[in-house]
């Protein structure tokens, strides 16, 4: 469920799945002007699906704040507890 690419405002973010490169402690990451967002493995290990989602939505979050220029893009707290409540609301909802 995890897209290639995904559009937000007028910016295309690739989306990367792999080892990690740049910021191995982050499960993921992401890079504003290239518009490209990374979603990483664990120590070596490959994540969970969830685990992948999860990371997913929390670097899209970032992407959506950060083109609203909301000071809120940079807060990982926030992100975070956003992320992991917007992932529960789509692996539950009813289509």
């Amino acid at each position: 469920m995890i897209p290639r690419s995904v559009v937000v405002n007028k910016m295309r973010y690739r989306v990367h799945i792999g080892p990690p490169n740049r910021f191995k402690a982050a499960l993921g990451y992401i890079d504003y002007t290239p518009g490209d967002i990374y979603i990483h493995s664990e120590n070596g290990k490959p994540l969970s699906e969830a685990k992948m989602q999860e990371t997913f939505w929390h670097e899209l979050t970032h992407a959506i704040l950060y083109e609203m220029d909301h000071p809120l893009y940079r807060s990982e707290v926030f992100v975070t507890r956003f992320a992991q409540l917007l992932n529960k609301a789509i692996n539950n909802a009813e289509l």
